[in-house]
């Protein structure tokens, strides 16, 4: 993203996850090329999407409160320019298709690899 000067903005990028080691790992290996904000439920969540304005949003679906699912549908509805890729380890095998056809743009499996992540990232970014 070109803000003026011919300088380029690092891409944002919103973690969801209930688990803090998760999110912040993925803070530590991404931060380098891109802006990390995280949440750990889905209602902190919809704060930092107003707040951050986030690209992309890496979306865990066991979430304390409102799961997310219902956070994946919410974004779809309210704010569609937000990419979500859902990276869970509780989802079933259909669960892919699934979450496609209700909104995110991607679905990892967890554990994935960071390489994948980074190639997946990219893949919703150039949407």
């Amino acid at each position: 993203m070109d803000i003026g000067l011919g300088i380029q903005s690092k891409r944002k990028v919103l973690i969801v996850d209930d688990s803090r080691a998760l999110r912040e790992g993925l803070a530590l290996l991404l931060g380098s090329e891109y802006q990390i904000a995280s949440a750990s439920t889905a209602e902190e969540a919809l704060e930092r999407i107003e707040s951050f304005d986030p690209d992309v949003m890496l979306l865990d679906l066991r979430l304390p409160g409102m799961d997310g699912e219902e956070l994946l549908h919410r974004v779809a509805s309210n704010r569609p320019t937000v990419r979500v890729v859902v990276i869970t380890g509780t989802a079933g095998p259909d669960a892919g298709a699934r979450l496609c056809r209700q909104g995110a743009r991607d679905f990892l499996q967890k554990p994935f690899g960071l390489g994948l992540l980074r190639e997946r990232l990219e893949e919703v970014l150039r949407d």
